[in-house]
Formats: structure tokens, sequence, C-alpha cells
């Protein structure tokens, strides 16, 4: 159903003959049957609507006017969906409530499952823990290995070797990302 006026060209237009009074108070004029019909359609006008021909002094209710056979819109076809055809390939199974002695093996299962995420929770735990630790302790070593290295050489060597020392953790870190 289109919501909006029909293209009409001119030279195949039906001619404008139509007045049509609507629910509201308004009074649509110089209609043709095409437009009548898209008002209808449209919801604006109906059965208890009325019509008049251009010239005709007499109103007339569009449900009871011999023109509402042609505008009425049309009932709505509802069609049965078929069934969709069955694949032959597959293989129709029944499906059977759980017996306590497969719900039995389920809840085992489960509660195994649960286990063994929780034990590998707590092993990740441990090595983030453990990996944190060897993180501070390379932190204080460095510490320790740079004022050993500062109060034993003098300050242009000592920089020398910091900057050495910072660059090989810098390579063996970058390798540890690559690898």
């Amino acid at each position: 159903m289109s919501r909006r006026a029909p293209k009409l060209f001119a030279e195949n237009e039906p001619p404008r003959e139509w007045c049509l009074a609507l629910a509201d108070g308004t009074v649509r004029e110089s209609l043709s049957v095409h437009h009548v019909r898209e008002i209808v359609e449209t919801g604006v006008a109906s059965a208890d609507s009325y019509i008049l021909r251009l010239g005709d002094p007499v109103w007339q209710r569009l449900g009871d006017h011999p023109i509402w056979a042609e505008i009425a819109p049309r009932a709505p076809t509802v069609g049965f969906a078929a069934p969709a055809a069955v694949d032959p390939g597959v293989q129709a199974h029944e499906v059977h409530a759980a017996t306590p002695k497969m719900q039995a093996v389920w809840r085992a299962q489960r509660d195994h499952t649960q286990r063994v995420l929780q034990a590998h929770a707590a092993d990740e735990d441990l090595g983030r823990l453990l990996q944190s630790l060897g993180f501070a302790c390379g932190v204080v070593g460095l510490i320790c290995l740079g004022d050993i290295i500062v109060f034993t050489f003098p300050l242009g060597a000592a920089f020398i070797m910091l900057v050495g020392v910072a660059r090989l953790i810098s390579l063996w870190l970058v390798w540890r990302i690559l690898r």
C-alpha cells in the first residue's frame, strides 16, 4: 500500500469530478477516482466519509456509493506458511530427560572442572607474585650495581659503565619481547 499520490500525467488522468467530505469536517475538492482511492488507502477517509460528484446537489455516504466497490481497500490476505521441507540427510532424534545417573556424572564433571580452574587461578596468582618479586629484586640489584660502579670507579668511567649496563638490559628486554 503506497502512501504517495499516484503519478498521473495530464493526458492520462481521469477527470477530476469528485468532492470528498472527511470526518474532521474538511472538504477536498476536484479529485479524480485515483485521488479518492489514495485518500482511502492512507486512512484519511473511510466508508463513513461523504462524496459528491461535482454539479450534483446531494452528498452521499462513500460506503453506500457505487464507487466504493472500486476504491475500497482490499482485505489483507493471510497465507498460511507451509512447513519447511525436511532435509533428507537429517535424522530425527528424540530428546529424553536426563537420568539421575547422567545428572550425577554432569555434577561430578562440573565439580572437577571448578577445582581445576581454581587451581589454575591460584597458580596464576602465585606466578604474578613471584614475577613482581623478581622485578623488585632486579631493580634493587641494578641500584646496588650502580652504587658499586659509582663509588668504585672515577665519575667518567662510572657513567660509561652505567650507560653500557642500561643498553645491555634494554637489548635483553627487546630480545625477550621479540622472542
